[in-house]
């Protein structure tokens, strides 16, 4: 008998990891109270499972993500890994997000105007350039 099969769990633990990390989709977050208090609650496409967010991790993916607004989290994939923390003096193991974005995941894009186009040496593109690379012609010298 397993014990993980007797003492189930409706939400990640350590365990489901099996020692490795792991990539989820985003579906759902969701505010739920846990004991006394009331936390986010991240729901994955991959699994039934959910994940109640401790403040290290939600700020973790509010970093990676690029917005602090959990509605912007939906459909974005990030890596849980197993790692340990330290509760009333022990280590005990936990999960935690990693700190950097899988990699068929694409970075974050910032809100607002596009960055400035550079030439090759970095300096700003004028107005010029990029109609030229626009139109694919030659400029006039």
């Amino acid at each position: 008998m397993k014990l993980n099969e007797v003492f189930t769990s409706d939400y990640l633990r350590v365990d489901d990891l099996k020692r490795r990390r792991r990539t989820f989709t985003i579906s759902d977050v969701t505010v739920e109270k846990i004991g006394e208090d009331r936390k986010p609650v991240i729901a994955f496409e991959e699994t039934e499972k959910t994940l109640v967010l401790n403040k290290t991790n939600a700020m973790r993916i509010a970093g990676l993500l690029d917005t602090d607004d959990t509605d912007d989290w939906v459909g974005r994939a990030i890596t849980l890994m197993p790692d340990e923390t330290t509760f009333q003096g022990k280590a005990v193991p936990c999960i935690r997000v990693a700190l950097e974005l899988p990699d068929d995941e694409e970075p974050p894009r910032k809100k607002g105007k596009p960055p400035a186009r550079r030439d090759a040496v970095g300096r700003n593109a004028s107005a010029a350039d990029r109609e030229f690379e626009e139109d694919g012609d030659e400029p006039a010298f």
